[in-house]
């Protein structure tokens, strides 16, 4: 008597748990999916536009942000033919954020050596130690002039890992400034575990919503395609 009624309360326990996870699987299975950017690997929140904490932009000496101006997008890139793909690649991580929130393009990829492309260099020179790339910018009273991009060759570096490199640059391109935060795309340094993929390089949320503010600020100084 003792061993049936331990089996049956034992069946009972059984038949409570199988309830209790049918129940979770049910409710998860009626939860709305959290909103995505079209095309992207990020989630929205659905906020406004806010300045994130931990994360600068492009500032001119009075304090005034710069961003490129949105009537004369997209900024054209030109670069070798055999760093198209890896500029591409890099300009559409911002092109989706950008086509998402504003309809427009911000990067378009153009022939090698077209006039007021800003130039993107596989060279070193000029490149202060332990930096893999650096943009040059010439600033004036009323606006920033963009000059070159260069982007230190490094052959044994991952396909993945090259296209951030040149991703974080046009990000400063775009106005945007250093990130405290690890993971994101703006983050101060290079990120320590190596991607393979190309796929593998994405914003952001804090990437996004900085993009947001700074192109839905009303008070900025314009960053302008190279002269030449």
């Amino acid at each position: 008597m003792r061993g049936s009624h331990a089996s049956r309360r034992l069946q009972r326990l059984r038949v409570a748990l199988l309830l209790t996870v049918l129940g979770a699987v049910v409710w998860l299975a009626l939860q709305p999916p959290p909103p995505r950017f079209a095309d992207s690997g990020y989630s929205s929140r659905g906020e406004p536009a806010r300045r994130v904490a931990h994360y600068g932009v492009m500032l001119v000496a009075d304090g005034t942000p710069c961003r490129l101006p949105h009537d004369r997008l997209p900024l054209e890139l030109t670069c070798a033919p055999e760093h198209r793909a890896t500029v591409t690649q890099a300009a559409e991580v911002w092109n989706r954020a950008g086509r998402e929130f504003f309809g427009v393009t911000f990067f378009r990829v153009v022939a090698w050596g077209t006039p007021h492309a800003l130039r993107i260099e596989w060279s070193d020179r000029g490149l202060p130690p332990r930096l893999a790339a650096l943009t040059w910018f010439g600033e004036g009273a009323t606006l920033v002039r963009l000059r070159v991009m260069r982007i230190r060759p490094q052959p044994l570096v991952p396909e993945g890992s090259m296209t951030e490199v040149v991703c974080h640059e046009l990000g400063h391109v775009l106005g945007l400034d250093h990130s405290a935060a690890a993971m994101d795309m703006m983050y101060k340094m290079s990120h320590p575990e190596p991607l393979v993929s190309p796929e593998s390089v994405r914003l952001t949320p804090r990437d996004v919503d900085m993009l947001r503010w700074l192109y839905e600020a009303r008070n900025v100084v314009p960053i302008l395609a190279p002269e030449r």
